[in-house]
């Protein structure tokens, strides 16, 4: 839906309670001093605004340099919970396993793309071995590969997990406000949990949906439909946090609200159709800073 005649100075969102009339309230958000629209994420509205759906710029839409400052995209239902990816998302892993799987192949003399790498993203570790394997061919020393990968990922993720900027507060932020919150991951439970533990957000997100929990990982819905059983939400009430294409397309599939976090690929045409919005990070600095002032 697009609106005009906004103030350029706050952001809208729509409230889920109408008006005698029959319309409903539009309620207005400000903007911190120094910042555009265009870096706000609208989990910060749902952590402050529960009651509302969320509104934001167009992906890569200036608002500040905009010669039409008034176009928003409005998410299409309230939202009730959450639901997070994992690596890439909240874990800032993806590097690791990207940089891992090139150095493991390499060392033991074949060689993958970028692109290849890329389209693993997402999915299991087992499907995307089988993958691997199909895609360098029957003399593959898959199992001395495995060796080459496991030493690079241990060396950098054995006893400390890196965390996208922004995760630990947002999920914090949720906490405190009283929205469900989750993590639905292609990992199996003993490296989700594992890395959640080094992380310390195992503390903060009590619902764990794993590879091991569904019969088909990302790019199917089962990991967001089984959280959103857990949690006892609606999908269509569930905002879904993701990076990766195929965990926007397990997102969309399900009936969630996908939003897309990029990390390693930008979003193509597709992907972006299939997500309410594309942010730049989880959250800005400023908001960041923003959020602890005010709790």
């Amino acid at each position: 839906m697009v609106r005009k005649g906004l103030d350029p100075g706050t952001l809208p969102f729509q409230n889920a309670s109408s008006n005698p009339n029959g319309t409903q309230e539009v309620c207005h958000a400000a903007i911190p001093q120094g910042s555009t629209p265009t870096e706000l994420l609208p989990l910060w509205a749902i952590g402050r605004l529960r009651s509302c759906y969320l509104a934001r710029p167009r992906y890569g839409f200036d608002l500040a340099n905009s010669t039409d400052q008034n176009e928003l995209m409005e998410a299409p239902h309230h939202i009730s919970a959450v639901i997070f990816d994992m690596d890439g998302t909240l874990h800032d892993t993806e590097t690791v396993f990207h940089n891992a799987i090139k150095a493991g192949v390499t060392a033991v003399g074949f060689s993958v793309s970028d692109a290849f790498c890329h389209s693993l993203l997402g999915i299991p570790g087992v499907d995307g071995d089988a993958m691997l394997r199909d895609h360098l061919g029957p003399s593959f020393p898959y199992s001395e590969y495995v060796r080459h990968y496991k030493t690079q990922v241990n060396r950098v993720l054995a006893s400390a997990i890196p965390l996208k900027p922004g995760a630990i507060e947002i999920v914090k932020s949720l906490n405190v406000r009283g929205v469900k919150v989750a993590i639905a991951t292609s990992a199996d439970r003993s490296r989700a949990e594992h890395q959640l533990s080094l992380s310390g957000l195992n503390a903060h997100i009590p619902i764990i949906v794993t590879r091991d929990d569904v019969d088909r990982a990302k790019p199917h819905p089962d990991l967001f439909l089984r959280a959103a059983a857990i949690l006892n939400v609606p999908t269509k009430q569930c905002l879904a946090v993701e990076d990766s294409f195929n965990g926007v397309r397990s997102a969309h599939a399900a009936g969630t609200i996908p939003v897309m976090v990029p990390d390693l690929v930008p979003p193509t045409d597709e992907i972006r159709a299939l997500c309410v919005y594309v942010a730049d990070s989880l959250w800005r600095d400023n908001l960041c800073e923003k959020m602890r002032q005010s709790e």
